[in-house]
């Protein structure tokens, strides 16, 4: 499995937005899959049960990659979310989750195409 990290840092209104995503690729079917749910981790521990909001950033980083995709005319094997990070204070922003997942796919298109 092929995987890219990228983080996404903004200030707005003097509040952190950040998302730190791992994406990946399956490159050998039969082999690995992708798993159901992504990992998410605030300030490095893990969250057991997912909140609405922690469902809004999963959805909004598996949009980026699907934007990604899309835009870069990808017709290879499908790209997807496998953890999401951020700081417990701050906690994820879905829009910087949206970005980050978006640069790693393109990352990972751009390391190789389809074998």
């Amino acid at each position: 499995m092929m995987l890219s990290t990228r983080k996404h840092f903004s200030v707005g209104r003097g509040l952190a937005k950040s998302a730190q995503v791992t994406v990946g690729r399956v490159e050998h079917l039969g082999v690995e899959g992708p798993p159901p749910e992504p990992q998410i981790y605030l300030s490095d521990h893990p969250l057991l049960n997912f909140s609405d909001n922690d469902r809004e950033v999963i959805e909004a980083a598996r949009r980026g990659v699907r934007e990604t995709e899309i835009g870069l005319g990808w017709q290879g094997r499908v790209h997807f979310v496998v953890k999401i990070e951020g700081l417990e204070v701050d906690g994820i922003d879905a829009n910087a989750a949206c970005l980050a997942a978006g640069e790693a796919t393109k990352n990972l298109i751009e390391r190789g195409s389809d074998s």
